[in-house]
């Protein structure tokens, strides 16, 4: 390491032991050949360590007036001025580093503490860039998600975003309050089990689409579920016209069969094979990819309800289905 660079470093290891007295005596011990550039940034260090931020961010600016593409120096001249409470120059500064250098999370932060000093509201697309940068850096995640509840545009972005990353809990949250958003969040809240939301979020998605296909299947397994067979079948049954996948039929049979409705054998025919309804089964297994032996055609609802709901992680669902199956009678 040449002398340079060695009293530099001296100068960034004494403060990083808050020992400011030596490193003030490593900065006045710099050689004669010492770059401006290396004494600026520690003077500026040096300066905002003894609370001197005006000296600092004076420091920092020479610096800035000959290399404007710095930046680290940048997101120091930030720091200095947050120091001094000069919100709205942190700000700006912080969004110059990081139209540099988005990678850098100090960045982020001092971006988003200086918008919380302003009470500035938060933009849905610029959380969603540190959040798409920053995936694996709890301390950029937790500031972003701090001013979620302050997005006023964009939130389409910033949940779409949350959503990529499987942080559900975020999106479920941009979600509750945005209709627009009901139905991302209740992707969200479905692969996150939060049945609350579940049911908040297909009730939302229902209003403007009753027919919507994935909120009815929600709705539909959650009344199941709460043993709500007259609620299950008045969003389920539409679903039939639809072609589902074999569990929502199942479902659908399942409230039917325990609200005794009349109509549950038939439908319950569309699944349990006897010596009408053979050819129907076999169309059924082609469509869904597996054959069904003979031998376990009597219980294939439940059956093919277990496999998709553990597929799907509805461990509730595949506890149903294991009941049944337990109890079935063959055809």
């Amino acid at each position: 390491m040449t002398d340079e660079f060695a009293w530099a470093q001296t100068v960034i290891d004494q403060l990083s032991v808050l020992d400011i007295q030596a490193a003030r005596a490593a900065l006045e011990s710099a050689p004669r050949e010492a770059s401006e550039w290396s004494l600026g940034r520690a003077r500026a260090a040096v300066a905002l360590a003894e609370g001197d931020w005006r000296t600092s961010a004076a420091c920092l600016r020479g610096l800035l007036e000959s290399a404007t593409t710095s930046a680290l120096d940048w997101q120091n001249l930030s720091a200095a001025l947050a120091v001094g409470a000069q919100w709205a120059l942190s700000r700006d500064a912080a969004l110059q580093a990081l139209s540099i250098a988005p990678q850098l999370p100090i960045g982020w932060l001092q971006l988003f503490a200086a918008e919380e000093a302003l009470d500035l509201p938060a933009d849905g697309s610029v959380l969603a860039e540190a959040i798409g940068v920053h995936a694996h850096a709890p301390a950029v995640l937790a500031a972003a998600f701090d001013r979620l509840s302050r997005v006023t545009m964009h939130a389409d972005l910033v949940a779409e975003a949350c959503f990529a990353i499987r942080q559900d809990l975020a999106v479920i949250e941009l979600a509750r309050t945005r209709p627009a958003l009901a139905e991302i969040g209740l992707r969200a809240a479905v692969r996150a089990d939060q049945n609350d939301a579940v049911l908040q979020l297909a009730q939302v998605v229902r209003q403007s689409d009753p027919t919507h296909a994935m909120a009815s299947a929600a709705l539909l397994e959650l009344a199941v579920i709460s043993g709500l067979y007259d609620d299950a079948l008045s969003v389920g049954v539409g679903l039939l016209a639809s072609n589902p996948p074999a569990y929502i039929t199942w479902l659908i049979a399942f409230a039917m069969h325990a609200s005794g409705d009349a109509h549950a054998a038939l439908l319950q025919d569309t699944l349990v094979a006897d010596g009408q309804t053979g050819a129907r089964l076999d169309a059924l297994s082609l469509r869904l990819g597996w054959p069904i032996p003979p031998s376990s055609r009597p219980s294939f609802a439940a059956f093919a309800l277990f496999d998709r709901a553990l597929e799907g992680r509805r461990f509730a669902v595949c506890m149903a289905a294991i009941d049944f199956a337990a109890n079935a009678t063959p055809a």
